[in-house]
């Protein structure tokens, strides 16, 4: 009789992006978003009047909150969840205010905006959630300046981020909010190419 092991990684702390439950590639899954509709997000708008961006899920600027969040999906997860990963764009004219997102309701990342001050790449840890931002273009104005003056006065800027899923979370409440304190039309956010990571079969704990 021949004996096959397998081995199932199991965290009950926060775990890293590179220390993900190891699932084998057949167990792989995965639910992505370009936000060519808002099907299923609450307080969803799409965006798609600058060519460079084309559709994504905004523009959010100063807003109405519910547990600090202007937008928020649902989704169960057919196994674990393993990672979620989205661009956010930064719009104009922002000047140390914070952007967020949320899984569950609670708070899994963070950062500080400004414009003029290019992102750079970062990562952390917050509420048992593990994170990494990573600039994914340069900063320039790219068609949303607001006008004070010659619109190129404000710039634009994309990064992905990053956040790994503690284990067994199956159903994830994903939202993004702001504080934000002037309307779309000055400083703003968006969101795309939403990508959530998923492992499914016997290797799960």
């Amino acid at each position: 009789m021949r004996w096959e092991q397998r081995f199932c990684f199991c965290f009950t702390h926060t775990r890293t992006i590179s220390q993900l439950v190891q699932c084998p590639a057949e167990f792989h899954a995965s639910i992505s978003d370009d936000f060519s509709s808002v099907n299923g997000w609450i307080g969803g708008k799409l965006e798609s009047s600058v060519v460079y961006y084309g559709s994504f899920l905004g523009r959010y600027g100063k807003g109405t909150l519910t547990n600090g969040q202007d937008t928020w999906k649902t989704f169960t997860i057919n196994g674990q969840a393993e990672s979620v990963t989205f661009d956010v764009h930064r719009i104009d004219s922002w000047d140390g205010e914070d952007f967020n997102a949320y899984i569950n309701d609670v708070l899994a990342f963070s950062t500080i905006f400004r414009f003029g001050v290019s992102i750079v790449s970062a990562s952390g840890a917050n509420n048992g959630f593990s994170w990494s931002i990573t600039p994914k273009d340069s900063r320039a104005p790219r068609g949303f300046g607001f006008g004070f003056g010659d619109p190129a006065d404000w710039d634009e800027q994309t990064a992905t981020v990053s956040i790994a899923m503690p284990a067994g979370i199956s159903t994830i409440k994903l939202g993004f909010g702001s504080n934000l304190d002037l309307n779309q039309n000055d400083e703003s956010y968006g969101i795309d190419n939403l990508l959530i990571s998923t492992c499914a079969g016997p290797y799960l704990c």
